[in-house]
């Protein structure tokens, strides 16, 4: 296990590290005879359209760690300078989760006018935004988009329709590992850490501040059930919410016959145009909902409960573009980004038989989804992947971490609380803080957890054990 003391301090929100970073020893500095020479960053303007006061750079990091002098991955940073340098703390590399969520675009976009970070971290921190290995500008990945938009279901039932999951998910692995090259075998999380110490090393800085939102262990039992607590509070609150088209309905009856409509005939989704598939089926519907549900109140720019209810009232009326598979449309976006990572991270099915057995489970514990969640996307789309999965989830043991602090709330339908609790076990003399609440993240929401966020980041000030807020 690598150490932590690289860092000053670590933040998880809702609940990045149990992947992302920690399993393999966050930041972890690679071993003496495969540490790469130490460069530092040429920082230039960005070119437009970046907004001014963001400075952009580059960092060549090895694609194979392993291998420090072989082939490179070039990394594309960006940094907005602490507002207040003479109160300086250091510098705060951000990550938005995603996975593959593209990182400098996100800081250059919500930047201290945003809303990404409070006032007084812009004031203190530089705050470093990394696109990680391929993602976006730092080499992202590339499939086929064509042979992506072709539609089979991660739900088989029999021979035939689990060969066609399975020839076409092979056949869009291939694609990306041709169109991509070497890099396709080195997405993993724990090259992601050891990219992210050479940053560190690259700005100069003996301490790394580190703030992670999302992608947490994706438990197939675990995110099911959280997805399906979440969907059964989003049912109750779009029945009884003023604001609701949907007040006064039985929206968990509706929700039900819809689907099985929809399964039994794709509902047409006539507004998509080229935007997204031109209907869609009950099995998407039970997918896609999960990103609608994610966030309950207003966290722009994100969609929130207020649009899952408005999108279900027009698909309850047979019109399912509201709700239809969005369609990628060139080689590189970051749905692919993202399952490049997801399949390095994570083992996943490869019979019919264990994918009948784990249906069966998920329709016993999951009424209304069924077992539908990124969860269940990644155990079967990534089956036929080119590569091996090079960092399988497994349980960590970290002594002499620095302080942490993990983030999470009761009721996330995409990260489960259980497991932030497991990964506060697991990371010695960190805590948890819980949100009682609904959604995905608390940092963005402005209430009382982020103002402990907040002093955690400024001061080292972490809460007491057991704390709870609620908002």
């Amino acid at each position: 296990m690598g150490s932590f003391g690289q860092l000053s301090s670590l933040l998880a929100i809702s609940f990045w590290l149990l992947t992302s970073i920690s399993p393999n020893g966050v930041c972890l500095a690679a071993p003496a005879e495969s540490r790469p020479p130490t460069k530092s960053l040429d920082w230039r303007p960005c070119p437009a359209p970046t907004p001014s006061g963001v400075s952009c750079a580059k960092l060549p990091v090895p694609i194979d760690w392993t291998k420090p002098d072989g082939p490179k991955v070039t990394l594309a940073l960006n940094k907005i300078a602490a507002g207040n340098p003479k109160k300086r703390i250091g510098s705060l590399l951000f990550n938005p989760g995603g996975p593959g969520g593209p990182t400098a675009q996100v800081v250059a976009q919500f930047g201290p006018q945003g809303g990404l970070f409070s006032k007084s971290i812009w004031e203190h921190f530089d705050v470093i935004g990394m696109d990680p290995r391929g993602v976006a500008a730092s080499e992202g990945i590339k499939c086929d988009h064509t042979l992506f938009n072709k539609r089979v279901s991660l739900f088989p039932t029999d021979e035939d329709s689990f060969n066609k999951m399975v020839e076409h998910w092979t056949a869009f692995g291939e694609s990306c590992l041709e169109k991509t090259g070497p890099l396709l075998k080195h997405m993993d999380t724990r090259s992601t850490a050891r990219d992210i110490d050479a940053v560190r090393k690259a700005l100069g800085e003996a301490k790394l501040t580190f703030v992670g939102f999302s992608y947490g262990l994706e438990d197939l039992k675990a995110e099911s059930l959280s997805y399906e607590q979440t969907l059964e509070r989003f049912f109750i609150w779009a029945s009884e919410n003023p604001k609701s088209p949907l007040k006064g309905q039985n929206v968990a009856r509706l929700f039900d016959e819809i689907v099985k409509r929809a399964d039994e005939k794709p509902l047409p989704a006539p507004g998509c145009g080229e935007e997204c598939q031109p209907d869609v089926t009950g099995e998407e519907i039970r997918f896609n909902l999960q990103q609608f549900v994610k966030y309950k109140d207003p966290s722009p720019p994100r969609e929130t409960w207020i649009d899952g209810a408005k999108y279900l009232a027009t698909t309850f009326k047979g019109d399912g573009s509201d709700i239809s598979t969005l369609k990628a449309h060139k080689d590189s976006e970051d749905i692919f980004w993202s399952h490049a990572v997801q399949c390095s991270d994570w083992k996943h099915v490869d019979t019919l038989d264990t994918i009948r057995e784990r249906t069966k489970v998920m329709k016993r514990l999951s009424a209304h989804t069924q077992g539908a969640s990124v969860a269940w996307t990644i155990q079967t789309s990534c089956i036929g992947w080119p590569v091996p999965v090079a960092n399988p989830e497994h349980k960590i043991n970290v002594k002499n971490a620095p302080p942490t602090l993990l983030v999470n709330s009761y009721f996330d339908p995409v990260t489960p609380y259980s497991y932030a609790q497991g990964l506060q076990e697991q990371i010695e003399g960190s805590v948890l803080l819980t949100r009682n609440g609904v959604g995905h993240s608390s940092y963005p929401l402005e209430g009382e957890a982020r103002q402990l966020m907040d002093t955690f980041l400024l001061n080292g000030t972490l809460p007491e054990v057991n704390t709870i807020v609620n908002s």
